[in-house]
């Protein structure tokens, strides 16, 4: 099982995605984080939407738990997370606790190195 906390039981013994994954709760914020994107995210997505760098969908602004991961592909349970400064320990457990396959990047590295970083993408992607 990729998600150990999925193991609980929803309606007619299916699990229940809703409880970790996309919360309406949270759907404003997301919907907020994806209209008003930073310069970094925005050149990420114009590569990674569309399958253009992989054959993998990515969905952008992904709810897990209460988190909105930045880029996230469900079949190979990989997520990206971009960030203006360091994160925290506990951001950083949480991310690392619902994906198998996290990459955290700084904003500025991505801008500054950004071919360089796209190739460790696709290689995170591919394996």
């Amino acid at each position: 099982m990729i998600f150990p906390l999925l193991a609980k039981e929803g309606v007619r013994g299916r699990l229940s995605m809703t409880e970790y994954f996309n919360k309406s709760k949270y759907k404003q914020r997301r919907k907020y984080l994806r209209n008003n994107p930073t310069k970094a995210e925005e050149l990420l997505w114009s590569v990674l939407k569309g399958r253009k760098l992989c054959r993998y969908k990515i969905r952008r602004q992904y709810g897990v738990d209460e988190y909105a991961i930045d880029f996230y592909c469900v079949k190979k349970n990989w997520q990206l997370k971009l960030m203006e400064k360091y994160m925290t320990m506990r951001n950083q457990e949480n991310m690392i606790k619902f994906g198998k396959n996290s990459l955290i990047i700084l904003e500025f590295e991505f801008l500054e190195y950004e071919m360089k970083l796209l190739k460790t993408i696709l290689m995170k992607l591919v394996k």
